[in-house]
C-alpha cells in the first residue's frame, strides 16, 4: 500500500495550476501568430487586388547580424508624383544597393501598405507565422495527452482525505 505525504495534494494543485498557465500562454501565442499571419495574407491580397506599381529609391537596408536568414528591413522613398513619402518594407532583391531604384507595389488607399514588386508573395513570412500557430496550438494538445496518459490509475484509486 502506498502512503501519500501530507503536503502532496498542495504540490499537485501547484503543478496542475502551472500546467494550465502554460496551456493558456500557448493558446494566447497561437492567437497572436494567427492574427499576424492573417495580417500578412490580408495585406498581400489587398495589394494583389488594388495595388499599383511606382518606382522608389532605396534609402536604407538594415540587415540584422543575429537574424541573417530573415529578410532585411528596407526604407524606400517614392519617386513619382503619387504616392509621396517614405515606406518601410521587408526584403530586397539581390543586387540592389542603397541608392538603387526598385518597383514597388502599393495600395493607393494606404501607401504605407507596400512591398517590392519583384519579390512576389512573402512565402517565408507566412510559413513561419503558420508554423508558430501550429506549434502553439498543437503543443498544448500534446502536453495534455502526455499528462493524461501519465496519470497512474492506482493513484486515482486511493481513498481521498
Amino acid at each position: 500500500m502506498t502512503e501519500t505525504k501530507p503536503g502532496s495534494g498542495r504540490w499537485w494543485r501547484i503543478a496542475v495550476a502551472a500546467f494550465v498557465l502554460v496551456l493558456v500562454a500557448l493558446a494566447g501565442a497561437a492567437v497572436v501568430f494567427l492574427s499576424l499571419a492573417a495580417d500578412v495574407v490580408r495585406d498581400e491580397v489587398v495589394l494583389r487586388h488594388r495595388g499599383q506599381v511606382a518606382p522608389a529609391s532605396v534609402l536604407e537596408i538594415n540587415r540584422s547580424e543575429r537574424k541573417k536568414n530573415l529578410p532585411a528591413q528596407v526604407v524606400l522613398a517614392y519617386l513619382g508624383p503619387e504616392p509621396i513619402g517614405r515606406v518601410e518594407v521587408r526584403g530586397v532583391p539581390d543586387g540592389v544597393d542603397v541608392g538603387g531604384v526598385v518597383p514597388v507595389i502599393y495600395d493607393p488607399e494606404d501607401p504605407s501598405r507596400a512591398r517590392i514588386a519583384t519579390l512576389g508573395w512573402p512565402v517565408m513570412d507566412i510559413v513561419l507565422l503558420l508554423l508558430g500557430v501550429g506549434v502553439s496550438a498543437l503543443l498544448p494538445i500534446a502536453m495534455l495527452r502526455v499528462w493524461l496518459q501519465s496519470r497512474d490509475p492506482a493513484v486515482d484509486a486511493l481513498p481521498k482525505k
